[in-house]
């Protein structure tokens, strides 16, 4: 999904959204895409981007108790968003992740909906899986069946995302979903 649209969707969910929070590591070459990718967008768009290091300088793998640390950085930044995108290392310890952003006052958006069913992201925006398999399928006929070549068709991209909304987080920060936002959005965590 394109960042672009995280973005819109958190303007339309926060008017006053402004700045960005991102964790990177730098072991992972997702992660380093994404601070890219969104570096980029911050300048298009308009916003500014705060992005930390889990463990600057180091080739090792982030300890997960920077985690905290890291999130309080980013609060003492001005920092009310917090994007997770591609890292795995964020996503396998979620519940450290997106408790210490609510214990600093600071939403969560991300693409992984479990994020936001299972553990505490205020805000998740994705395809759902049953539609990335529907566009995996139709290119596989269009290769399979059609004799395309798979270099020469283009990106497949979802064009519908669901958006999941987590109320119970919603109230402990205190940021409740407009009512328009409602209306297209699940709700968790009642």
């Amino acid at each position: 999904m394109p960042e672009a649209v995280n973005i819109e969707v958190v303007r339309a969910y926060d008017p006053t959204f402004d700045k960005l929070g991102l964790l990177y590591n730098r072991n992972e070459p997702n992660s380093l895409l994404k601070l890219e990718e969104l570096q980029a967008l911050a300048a298009q768009m308009g916003f500014e981007l705060v992005a930390l290091e889990l463990a600057p300088g180091s080739d090792q793998p982030p300890d997960v108790a920077t985690i905290p640390m890291r999130m309080a950085d980013l609060a003492a930044q001005g920092v009310r968003w917090k994007y997770l995108g591609s890292s795995s290392f964020l996503y396998q310890n979620g519940d450290l992740y997106t408790s210490s952003a609510v214990e600093n006052g600071i939403a969560v958006v991300s693409p992984y909906e479990s994020l936001v069913r299972d553990h505490q992201a205020l805000l998740s925006v994705a395809a759902r899986y049953q539609d990335v398999g529907r566009l995996a399928a139709a290119q596989a006929v269009r290769i399979l069946a059609d004799g395309a070549a798979p270099g020469a068709l283009p990106i497949a991209q979802a064009t519908e995302f669901a958006y999941v909304v987590n109320m119970a987080v919603a109230r402990e920060l205190d940021r409740f979903p407009p009512f328009e936002f409602l209306q297209v959005a699940e709700t968790v965590g009642k």
